[in-house]
């Protein structure tokens, strides 16, 4: 009855579904899926009805069984095609099977034999796979979780290979592989690995014999390679490589020994191809005149400046840098008396850009690898958008720091250190007011400089959302290095600091930094601490012969007296210890003099003076003071 085995068919078909798709590996053991599959063939045995072999639930178990069948019949898996035959995967029969039909001569003997054959080999499947999963248990120590995820994922591993313990025991053996290591790459590096333990024993040796022939390579340099660059190294054209290492022989002229240093700093070096690196060095010497030993000069920074695709990656990103806004806020800058704004003709100011802009890729050409649309374009919007920089701002930045900044990542670097600054210098802002341009702005046709407040606190006067931002983009436009710091191990400390031990208020704070942003350049450790340790620390006194080397005194100022003085002249601290502070703090206590603004006083300033200036004072007020 058709009707009956359709539904008996999918009824069996529907079970053995589910319990393959909700089969938990690693708490049931492989004898029960075993089981329900041998019940499954020996239904197929019994020959029920040719509508079981068509009915669609059938069909989700050959998918399900075999994952691989491409759906082409030219590629049909055999074991699929011998099981389930084309009915069993809903394929339309064929004019001599019709025929047959007609004159009622199926061959029913022919079909169990093929049947017979076809569960022969879908146990030879099953037995591969289960001894895939001794192996990795055996060898590398692998959990069952991980094994069955691998081996579902790259079933070929199993299907392609009758004993992948050899292979194993190849690359642990041969190849001097340890099982940690194999275990990492395989877990790592999945698809990178199928490739290799399929690829045949004599193309793995071939690699790594051509590294040691080209490169002089020794025992330890060749498992270095194989500790850091493996699975991937092994993958790479055998055809190819020695053309990748004449390369960098040939047209870079690099020598042998400069190029094993390298490969074994980092093998990913070698993942390009010759004509890749042909047209690099073209791309560059066209758009930029950067020659073949500034490219060398690159790769010093960037190991693998190489491997980036020519067409794809490095040109565009070229002529957007130079054509866009990148290009213009770059050239507007004055330096040396040049920019594109004094600039005569158009070639003039081209090559202003260039130059610039050559500087810039020399000094960071991992810039080149960056993503337009991901990271470069939204960089750029953020700076005019969120910081508020006007363009010559972001052009004085860019100058200074440009390859870091394009560098960095948006969110998780730039954002988040605009936003922890902003929360530190209490210039927060609101998202209302922060999406609409300010009237100010709007007047004026672009940003404006806004005056810093004082340090003291006034009740009657605030900041409004607009000021803040500028404020924020003054002080990264003077000091964009602030950007190149981390917040955990920089920033952070030194505003604890600041307010714990100078026991700064968040005005005078505010007031401090934004008067002088470089003071978060400076080290906290080598030069913030030692700087307050010696103008606090207590004097000692000094005889006509002694010397300022000689001197382990201070000056004697209170942490109070300290904190008045920073906050007045912020400065201070952005002079050098040894060089300006203690040559002039030795003076004002060899004569006796305090620090003050009375007329027999060593001026707030004193430090600041310049050399001339400074030995004039003293020479005025230095007879009515020495002792």
């Amino acid at each position: 009855n058709k009707q009956f085995t359709d539904n008996y068919g999918n009824i069996a078909a529907s079970l053995l579904c589910t319990t393959i798709q909700t089969y938990d590996f690693y708490r049931l053991e492989m004898i029960l899926l075993r089981y329900i599959l041998n019940i499954c063939l020996c239904l197929v045995q019994l020959r029920i009805s040719m509508a079981f072999f068509s009915c669609p639930g059938l069909q989700r178990v050959a998918k399900l069984v075999c994952p691989m069948v491409p759906s082409d019949d030219a590629t049909l898996n055999p074991v699929v095609q011998s099981a389930f035959g084309k009915a069993a995967i809903g394929k339309k029969k064929t004019k001599v099977s019709r025929e047959r039909k007609e004159k009622k001569t199926i061959p029913l003997r022919k079909k169990k034999t093929t049947t017979l054959r076809t569960a022969t080999s879908t146990k030879q499947i099953l037995k591969r796979k289960d001894d895939a999963l001794l192996a990795f248990k055996s060898h590398l120590n692998l959990d069952l979780h991980s094994s069955i995820q691998i081996l579902n994922a790259y079933p070929r591993l199993y299907t392609h290979i009758p004993n992948i313990s050899d292979k194993l025991m190849y690359l642990l053996n041969e190849i001097n592989l340890k099982p940690e290591q194999l275990r990492r790459m395989l877990l790592s590096h999945p698809r990178l690995m199928e490739t290799v333990i399929m690829d045949h024993e004599n193309n793995l040796m071939n690699t790594l014999e051509i590294l040691q022939n080209e490169l002089d390579l020794s025992v330890k340099d060749i498992k270095a390679i194989q500790s850091r660059a493996l699975p991937a190294i092994l993958t790479y054209p055998r055809s190819e490589l020695r053309k990748r290492i004449l390369v960098y022989k040939l047209d870079l002229q690099y020598p042998k020994e400069e190029i094993t240093q390298m490969v074994l700093k980092d093998p990913r070096m070698l993942r390009t191809d010759s004509t890749n690196v042909r047209q690099i060095l073209k791309v560059l010497k066209e758009e930029l005149q950067i020659g073949k030993e500034n490219v060398r000069d690159m790769l010093q920074k960037e190991i693998l400046l190489l491997t980036y695709n020519a067409e794809d990656n490095i040109r565009p990103t070229i002529l957007y840098l130079r054509e866009g806004e990148v290009g213009h806020c770059l050239g507007i800058v004055e330096r040396k008396g040049r920019s594109t704004l004094s600039a005569s003709t158009k070639k003039e100011k081209e090559d202003i850009i260039n130059s610039r802009l050559k500087k810039i890729i020399m000094g960071n050409p991992k810039v080149l690898s960056s993503s337009l649309e991901k990271n470069l374009k939204p960089t750029v919007l953020f700076f005019f958008q969120d910081v508020g920089l006007s363009s010559y701002e972001f052009g004085r930045i860019i100058y200074r720091r440009g390859g870091s900044i394009f560098e960095a990542n948006l969110e998780r670097t730039l954002k988040r250190k605009v936003s922890f600054l902003r929360s530190q210098l209490d210039l927060e802002i609101d998202e209302e007011q922060h999406v609409h341009k300010d009237r100010q702005f709007i007047e004026t046709g672009g940003p404006v400089n806004i005056e810093i407040p004082g340090p003291e606190p006034d009740k009657d006067f605030s900041l409004s959302s607009y000021s803040k931002r500028r404020l924020l983009a003054q002080m990264i436009a003077t000091n964009p290095d602030i950007l190149t710091l981390s917040i955990e191990k920089n920033l952070e400390p030194k505003f604890n600091f600041f307010r714990s031990t100078l026991q700064l208020s968040n005005d005078q704070l505010r007031y401090i930094i934004l008067r002088r942003p470089q003071i978060l350049a400076l080290s906290l450790e080598r030069n913030l601490i030692p700087k307050i340790h010696f103008l606090s620390a207590p004097r000692q006194e000094i005889s006509v012969k002694s010397s300022v080397d000689l001197y382990c005194g201070g000056l004697g100022m209170s942490i109070e007296e300290i904190r008045d003085w920073i906050t007045e002249y912020p400065q201070t601290l952005t002079f050098v210890l040894e060089s300006r502070i203690k040559p002039r703090v030795f003076d004002v206590v060899k004569y006796g003099l305090n620090v003050g603004d009375k007329a027999n006083e060593a001026p707030f300033n004193f430090i600041t003076k310049t050399d001339i200036s400074w030995t004039k004072w003293i020479n005025e007020h230095s007879g009515q003071n020495f002792r």
